[in-house]
């Protein structure tokens, strides 16, 4: 088979959630060529999906050998290091997407959620401020913002906060005439208790969780999850609960 059909075959087993068989297929097509980004990328993704943290950064690492300025690569092995516990590294790798980015909300959003997980609360507040600086309609921002400010004792500003998050989540719930359904209903309802919950927690960044790899004959994949994935509202909109319960459990 040549590395374009191991890649489809990998493509399937992905969409399917099976990961350590889509691993397989990508590790192939790469036997194949080596060069192959789509099987490169989707197999650090595999290797993330299944817990094999190191394995996915020596893959994020080959990556930006070969794409030097691409920050959704750098956003993405930046949290697989947070998850062994290299913080500093984690953070030069956020640092860099910013770099690369500056005017893209997302990436200052990401840096501030592992910011948070690791009590720099003022660091947090500070790049949730950027990220709502260029795009004010973040609702998810905005909400995460209140709960680093009430974290340290701003009780009224962090009320503020939850208030305009609320009216933007409402607004866009009407928007796309969401308010009528009572899942729906339901789910903002959860949005709200958790939100003012004590132990509520922001919403991760959704950097490597991708729902479907696309098409098989689409052609550099890879850019299309990026331009989706962390670079869009909805894409940011998405809770990573895999990285949230890995973290909330001191898997750093």
């Amino acid at each position: 088979m040549t590395a374009e059909e191991h890649y489809r075959a990998g493509a399937a087993h992905f969409n399917q959630e099976k990961f350590q068989d889509a691993r397989d297929e990508f590790t192939k097509a790469l036997g194949e060529d080596n060069l192959h980004l789509d099987s490169l990328y989707f197999r650090a993704i595999c290797h993330y999906k299944l817990s094999h943290f190191e394995k996915a950064i020596a893959d994020f690492d080959s990556f930006v050998t070969i794409m030097p300025s691409n920050a959704k690569i750098y956003a993405d092995r930046g949290l697989a290091l947070q998850m062994i516990g290299k913080t500093k590294a984690a953070l030069q790798d956020f640092d860099k997407a910013v770099a690369l980015e500056p005017q893209n909300p997302y990436r200052y959003a990401s840096r501030a959620f592992i910011k948070d997980r690791n009590k720099d609360f003022h660091g947090a507040i500070e790049d949730y401020q950027h990220a709502i600086a260029l795009d004010p309609e973040d609702a998810i921002s905005l909400n995460n913002l209140g709960l680093v400010e009430e974290k340290l004792g701003y009780k009224e500003r962090a009320k503020e906060r939850f208030n305009a998050a609320d009216n933007l989540e409402s607004q866009r719930m009407e928007a796309h005439g969401e308010n009528t359904d009572t899942a729906t209903k339901k789910s903002y309802e959860d949005f709200v208790a958790t939100k003012n919950a004590k132990t509520a927690q922001p919403q991760a960044p959704a950097a490597v969780e991708i729902e479907t790899i696309g098409k098989p004959a689409e052609k550099n994949t890879y850019l299309k999850v990026i331009r989706e994935v962390l670079t869009t509202r909805d894409g940011f909109r998405e809770f990573a609960g895999f990285v949230a319960e890995k973290l909330s459990k001191g898997e750093k």
